[in-house]
């Protein structure tokens, strides 16, 4: 196994010189003592806070090394150094969508330096007794595996967002189209181990996305620009892994259609397949392309105009 870098820290940190000493802002944190420092410095020093914020930075240090150790079989190719998790104790990302983040833009391949955010609503699951209760939290126990299979996605993540850079509404909405890849391949190995919420099978995903593409496209229409608030709606992850097994069946001549639907029966029992077979799955979704995924929603009867070809 390789000797992986992994560090989760508090960014800005509450003992820091030039971080803002807003007691109000850190007050949230389960466990916080309100009692004033012995020394009189103020409650943000007190001792017990002190040992809270290096429980939190080693808590969620140890949570990301037990994800990579999961998956890891997948990463066996791949030049991984660092992996380095800002923890936004603050809230200063405001990303009401997202308790954690994988950032393709800062990250470094070549180097094997990887960079992630964790948002304070994760520490507040990490903090409270029964964080690890499948049944009270079933997709905060899959954060970092759903955040390393996007950095496992790096390339096609950073091919698809030349999508969304070019302002175009055409453009943006192949982006939107592809966004259904992005998420519905990071939680796919959720659902291969039999877990799946609202959705409950290929068909039901299948008309959720209609139903959402049609609400799209009229939206279009009707202001002649693409409604960029669809990508923080959540149906990606809902819709997205469904989606993705269902373009595998036909994917490469068809050749996986028997595995797949092998799965499908046990993601239907929520029976969790094998790992090994959950791994080859997942690398075979990896080798769908841009044109791929597009021409599978074509198929869907999407209005996707001429899809040839990748952005350079």
């Amino acid at each position: 196994m390789q000797d992986v870098n992994i560090v989760a820290y508090l960014s800005p940190h509450p003992l820091d010189d030039d971080s803002a000493k807003e007691v109000e802002w850190v007050s949230w944190i389960p466990g916080f003592n309100h009692d004033d420092d012995a020394d009189g410095m103020g409650v943000i020093y007190n001792d017990c806070n002190v040992l809270l914020y290096q429980s939190i930075e080693k808590q969620t240090t140890e949570i990301v090394k037990t994800a990579f150790n999961n998956l890891y079989p997948l990463f066996e190719n791949h030049i991984i150094k660092g992996l380095f998790v800002w923890i936004d104790l603050f809230g200063i990302t405001g990303n009401e969508h997202a308790i954690a983040g994988y950032h393709y833009d800062k990250s470094k391949p070549a180097h094997g330096e990887y960079q992630f955010n964790a948002d304070q609503r994760l520490m507040a699951h990490y903090l409270s007794k029964n964080w690890q209760d499948l049944s009270a939290n079933p997709k905060v126990l899959f954060t970092w595996e759903h955040e390393l299979l996007h950095m496992l996605d790096h390339q096609l993540i950073e091919k698809a967002s030349v999508y969304k850079s070019s302002g175009e509404t055409s453009e943006l909405y192949k982006y939107f189209i592809l966004k259904f890849r992005e998420e519905g391949f990071a939680d796919l190995y959720y659902l291969l181990l039999g877990n799946f919420d609202e959705i409950l099978s290929i068909e039901q995903a299948k008309t959720a996305f209609l139903k959402l593409n049609m609400d799209v496209k009229k939206k279009m229409k009707e202001t002649g620009v693409f409604p960029e608030e669809v990508y923080k709606q959540y149906d990606y992850y809902e819709l997205g892994p469904w989606l993705i097994l269902d373009c595998l069946r036909s994917f490469e001549g068809g050749f996986h259609e028997e595995h797949i639907e092998n799965a499908l029966q046990k993601i239907g029992k929520k029976e969790a397949m094998p790992r090994e077979e959950i791994f080859r799955i997942i690398q075979i979704a990896l080798r769908m392309d841009i044109k791929t995924v597009l021409d599978y929603f074509k198929k869907l009867q999407l209005p996707i105009n001429q899809v040839t070809e990748e952005p350079n």
